[in-house]
């Protein structure tokens, strides 16, 4: 098969290739999706469906507030669920020998790669729940100054390391 030619990071979006449609191929570091994108659709869930039965307890179950409270947990936590499941079914990282794959968004998903030699350098970003609970994001700097933000790693200081070695064997130096 023939190589695909070195593009500028920012035009790996848009044109489909046989490559993006197959993925990275085994053999390649693989990383998922951190268990967090499911937070907000549970902590929705529970807050509005614990403040709507308190309101039914109370004997305010009839008012305007109720049927807010009820609409959004009934409505606003499933789709916040299947919005998460899908992030989760669309998200792929895999680093290789000769480069770093990735995938995400969920209305079209396609494998897209960066090159080895265009990555100046990997950092992790994680916020307070990160810190908490072991997520992050990946945060690839390009030669071209470009930068690549991959959101919800499950163990983004792997990733990270991974990408850093993968430099070194090449000779590249990353930071």
């Amino acid at each position: 098969m023939q190589a695909l030619p070195a593009r500028p990071a920012a035009q790996y979006t848009p044109a489909m290739t046989a490559d993006q449609t197959r993925g990275p191929g085994d053999g390649r570091q693989r990383f998922g999706v951190h268990w967090t994108i499911f937070l907000p659709a549970l902590v929705v869930g529970v807050l509005y469906s614990g403040a709507w039965l308190f309101l039914m307890a109370a004997g305010r179950g009839d008012t305007t507030l109720a049927r807010l409270l009820l609409i959004v947990a009934v409505v606003g936590a499933p789709l916040l669920l299947a919005q998460a499941f899908l992030r989760h079914q669309a998200f792929g990282l895999a680093i290789g020998s000769r480069g770093l794959w990735y995938r995400r968004g969920w209305v079209r998903p396609r494998w897209q790669r960066v090159p080895l030699a265009e990555i100046a350098r990997v950092e992790v970003v994680r916020g307070p729940a990160g810190h908490l609970l072991g997520g992050g994001a990946l945060v690839v700097r390009m030669r071209t100054g470009e930068r690549l933000k991959l959101d919800d790693v499950a163990v983004p200081a792997d990733a990270a390391r991974a990408v850093r070695q993968r430099l070194a064997e090449l000779g590249e130096g990353a930071g």
